[in-house]
């Protein structure tokens, strides 16, 4: 019973995250201006990121008193990105793209480093939820 949960915070972050990547993300850029849209997504991503964290943090732990030991680890460790991103790395992006804004175009490769930096992990937990849903129906 407890891996129905599991599987089920899994497909739901899997879900939400590819939701964002493939509707929200593309039209925020095509639909609003430059400044519109860097509000809607300063607000957005901290939400996202800390509402990622909390799903798979649940299911870590759920995972783990399972005793599904490859499945807990690999949730610990999406946990573990979506905190950075919280609250590390976007608090970084958007001291970065402020910088740039008023005119310090010097830190316009940090800022793509790091926005980077921040779809590499993002990228990375998609695939960590999809093995986890694998590893949990394999069983």
């Amino acid at each position: 019973m407890i891996n129905f949960f599991v599987s089920a915070l899994h497909a739901a972050t899997l879900g939400f995250m590819l939701c964002f990547l493939i509707i929200v993300a593309p039209n925020v850029h095509r639909i609003l201006t430059p400044e519109s849209a860097g509000a809607l997504l300063r607000k957005l991503f901290p939400s996202i990121f800390i509402f990622g964290l909390t799903m798979v943090a649940v299911a870590a732990i759920l995972a783990l008193l399972e005793g599904q030991t490859l499945v807990g680890g690999l949730s610990s460790a999406s946990a573990l990105g979506f905190a950075v991103n919280a609250f590390i790395i976007a608090p970084t992006i958007n001291e970065h793209r402020d910088a740039v804004s008023a005119g310090d175009t010097s830190r316009s490769s940090k800022f793509r480093a790091t926005h980077r930096l921040s779809v590499i992990i993002y990228l990375a937990q998609i695939i960590v939820s999809f093995a986890c849903l694998l590893l949990l129906f394999g069983n």
